[in-house]
């Protein structure tokens, strides 16, 4: 049986070579090449024959089939200069991004000296300049952080730093603005929470000073020594001496060399009168650690408590000398009259 074939008309598809559609891509890219050599090539071209191209191009350019070959050549160069170019603002740009972040670390580590911001950070206080050199030292810092400011507004180490500057000048106003603005664009960060509230403390601003140390405990409590020496701080002073010792205790666990921990916790047992244990505590506090004010001060409150207060003024008078500006001894210490209050106050509970 024989099929019937089906006929009919189809449309044909024309298809394009894949020569054809290169010389048109040529066409378009480089309109230098002239059409009709392009479109002499087009029946003399087949898949088998495309080279890649690369090759081709050089073909054409040898052939001269090419109107105008140079311009072809100078956009290759062109190119080749334009990518070296990048690459050069690039790098130029990577080592000037880096050079102003050495500067920034230099800046900022100088004005931290000046400001004496380890001190601050190491005894938990925040305090205004006492004298014309310390003042003259804050003011030296406070260029340094304009100048980092300035290579980088949003620097939230430098705001910080700024805030310090102005509280330590008495500018609490100016420095509060510093901090809600640098809290802003770091709501979580610990330590900006923890010199506010130094600043607030210093300001008269208890209060919010309380608040503001208990934030920066709430979101950094595994570490937070310093801050809990405040608001310890600042709970002994209002008479609050269970919480404050609780906070000091808390602080020496997370820092066992901590002389100043030791220090409070024997200041808060003395208050109790509980006095073997001040003695023990102030011992610890000297202990281990290297010749400084908080040690000798330590020794001084001791011996005055154990009944040697001449002694105790000796220490006393050289922890001034390693430190004469320092708050903590004046303020705590206040030299060998408080030695001997502390030893008539043994005396009478004994």
């Amino acid at each position: 049986m024989n099929r019937k074939r089906q006929t009919g008309s189809r449309k044909k598809v024309r298809r394009t070579s894949p020569g054809k559609r290169l010389i048109a891509d040529i066409d378009e890219v480089v309109p230098h090449v002239e059409g009709k050599a392009s479109r002499s090539l087009i029946n003399n071209l087949t898949p088998a024959r495309v080279p890649k191209t690369g090759t081709w191009l050089l073909t054409l350019m040898r052939r001269k089939e090419v109107a105008n070959w140079a311009a072809v050549s100078g956009l290759i160069v062109g190119i080749t200069l334009g990518a070296i170019s990048l690459w050069d603002l690039r790098a130029a740009r990577q080592r000037e991004k880096k050079q102003v972040l050495i500067t920034v670390s230099d800046l900022l580590h100088d004005a931290w000296d000046k400001l004496e911001g380890k001190r601050g950070a190491e005894l938990g206080t925040l305090s205004l300049a006492n004298d014309e050199v310390e003042r003259s030292s804050v003011i030296e810092a406070g260029r340094a952080i304009d100048q980092v400011l300035r290579l980088d507004p949003t620097n939230i180490t430098a705001l910080g730093y700024r805030g310090i500057y102005l509280t330590k000048l008495g500018q609490y106003d100016a420095a509060e603005d510093v901090f809600r603005r640098a809290i802003v664009l770091d709501p979580r960060n610990a330590w900006l929470y923890e010199i506010r509230g130094g600043s607030r403390r210093v300001a008269g601003k208890r209060n919010l000073a309380m608040t503001d140390l208990k934030t920066s405990i709430e979101l950094n409590p595994t570490t937070a020594v310093y801050e809990r020496l405040s608001l310890g701080y600042l709970l002994e002073s209002q008479g609050k001496l269970d919480e404050a010792i609780a906070l000091y205790r808390k602080a020496s666990e997370i820092s066992p060399i901590s002389a100043l921990a030791h220090m409070r916790i024997a200041g808060v047992l003395q208050k109790r009168g509980e006095f073997d244990n001040a003695i023990s505590e102030y011992r610890k506090a000297a202990t281990g650690q290297p010749p400084s004010s908080e040690s000798y001060t330590a020794l001084a409150f001791a011996e005055a408590l154990t009944g040697n207060a001449e002694l105790g003024g000796v220490y006393i008078e050289t922890a001034l000398q390693l430190a004469p500006r320092d708050t903590q001894v004046l303020e705590d210490v206040g030299g060998a009259s408080t030695l001997r209050l502390a030893d008539r106050r043994k005396q009478v509970c004994i």
